[in-house]
């Protein structure tokens, strides 16, 4: 009887050791592929940066870039993944960002940003913590996240004046 239960015993935790194992290496096999992805969709920006000035090309290149990213199984560099993909995207076409707080021109950023994302990759898929993010890298997605809230900004102060218009003719009616 006890070696029935002591052989069961051990089958059952080989089993879960294969498990576990099965499991790792699929999450490994899906970063993979999805770092895969992002860099293909970067080396195509790489050869024509022009490939994501027009709006609708923009809009599929972030969507298949975060397609890539969502592989990614650790948040922070999610994040850190995402910001340099905007980046790259928006680069070439939103230069009014770049006068707020970096001087860095759209070739320089796109540069930038590609750099960040395969550093970021390399030190994933080698096991390793992504490396720190350079000054000039920070500077350009702080500037480019300020960009962003004054935009939003001026949409809502555009909404709340046209309400107000509508309100006066309402009221004038």
């Amino acid at each position: 009887m006890v070696p029935t239960l002591l052989g069961a015993a051990i089958a059952l935790y080989g089993t879960l050791l294969v498990v576990r194992d099965t499991r790792k290496g699929r999450r490994q096999a899906a970063e993979q592929a999805g770092a895969a992805q992002l860099l293909a969709q970067l080396r195509a920006v790489r050869v024509d940066p022009d490939t994501v000035r027009d709006r609708a090309a923009r809009v599929e290149f972030e969507e298949e870039c975060l397609a890539g990213v969502l592989a990614i199984r650790d948040r922070a560099l999610r994040k850190r993944l995402t910001a340099s993909v905007t980046l790259v995207a928006h680069a070439s076409t939103d230069g009014e960002y770049l006068q707020d707080g970096t001087d860095e021109n759209a070739g320089s950023l796109l540069f930038l940003a590609r750099q960040d994302v395969r550093r970021c990759l390399e030190a994933r898929l080698d096991g390793e913590r992504a490396p720190e993010p350079v000054p000039r890298w920070t500077r350009a997605v702080e500037a480019y996240e300020g960009h962003e809230l004054r935009i939003e900004d001026r949409m809502r102060r555009d909404e709340e004046e046209g309400e107000r218009r509508r309100r006066a003719r309402a009221a004038g009616e």
